[in-house]
């Protein structure tokens, strides 16, 4: 009995002292975890990325990656900001000296790495009248201080006018590339269109008129109607042969067209003249006047009575 005992003993004390090493090696210590269910393990250390001055997104000051023994630490896809300043990239002194942190170099240790800054200057550009493609008066560029900057690939645009140069706050032209060491603001010149008028006597039977010059925004009066046309009065000026009168004699115009060396034809806009043909009964009874158009024939009215008197004729009198 006792020997059983003993060998019950030595038996379970196997058992447990298995159970015990089993355990052991498969709990994870030194800071390292589990590597795949290999039996292995896997140190991992901590990235710091400082906005150093800055801000993310989402208001915080920094953000923390982790990464392999021996891996490379990806770079953040989201960049810090900070106004007036421009993000010149990660580097491992705070004060942003030596080179640039190499993102593909494994890592070792854990360690933090600093944004880098360099103040801001902005470039106004002023379209002057005129706005770019997304309907802005105005566009502007931050670049770094003391960065050389190349002229804008887009052109503002303007009705009636063409794009010349840029002008500096002296009002001189302002050459590419340029260093930039503090704001500035540059304004769009522009060259008005212009455009020609001519005048069509549509049908006059004498006269004439020269074209006429004018540039885009400026106002100045037709030239004074030159064409006779027998039978008709002059009513003014039409855009087609056809259409009803749209500027007076004289009047004072802009903006026929915003299209370059564009020229405009007017139309001499006629009214036929009308004359009143009055019938004088010489004390017959009464006959009431016609209003006749020019060159069309007046209808004889019913002749007039007289008592005592046979009616003759009509004589004519031009008054």
């Amino acid at each position: 009995m006792k020997k059983t005992t003993k060998i019950f003993r030595a038996t379970a004390l196997l058992v447990l002292t298995a159970m015990l090493s089993i355990v052991f090696m498969g709990c994870p210590g030194n800071g390292k975890t589990p590597s795949g269910g290999s039996g292995g393990s896997v140190t991992k250390y901590t990235v710091t990325f400082d906005a150093n001055g800055g801000a993310f997104a989402d208001g915080s000051t920094s953000k923390e990656k982790q990464v392999a023994k021996g891996k490379a630490v990806e770079e953040l896809t989201e960049k810090p900001v900070w106004k007036d300043h421009i993000f010149m990239g990660w580097y491992e002194r705070k004060d942003g000296s030596g080179t640039a942190y190499n993102f593909s170099k494994p890592v070792t240790k854990s360690f933090t790495l600093y944004a880098k800054w360099t103040e801001a200057v902005t470039i106004t550009f002023d379209a002057n009248g005129g706005a770019f493609a997304d309907g802005k008066a105005s566009k502007e560029k931050q670049v770094a201080k003391g960065e050389t900057v190349a002229n804008l690939t887009e052109k503002p645009i303007r009705a009636g006018y063409t794009f010349v140069e840029w002008l500096n706050e002296s009002g001189e032209k302002q050459d590419f590339p340029i260093t930039v060491i503090k704001n500035i603001r540059l304004t769009a010149k522009w060259k008005p269109h212009t455009y020609t008028v001519h005048f069509d006597g549509n049908g006059a039977d004498s006269g004439s008129m020269d074209d006429q010059s004018f540039e885009y925004d400026e106002a100045k009066r037709l030239s004074k109607n030159e064409f006779v046309k027998n039978g008709y009065d002059f009513k003014g000026w039409s855009k087609t042969k056809n259409g009803s009168k749209a500027y007076s004699d004289e009047e004072r115009i802009s903006n026929l067209t915003d299209e370059n060396n564009k020229t405009i034809t007017l139309y001499a806009k006629w009214g036929v003249k009308q004359y009143t043909v009055s019938f004088d009964s010489k004390g017959g009874s009464p006959v009431s006047s016609k209003t006749v158009d020019y060159g069309v024939k007046v209808q004889k009215p019913s002749d007039p009575t007289r008592t005592g008197y046979t009616f003759v004729e009509w004589a004519m009198k031009v008054v």
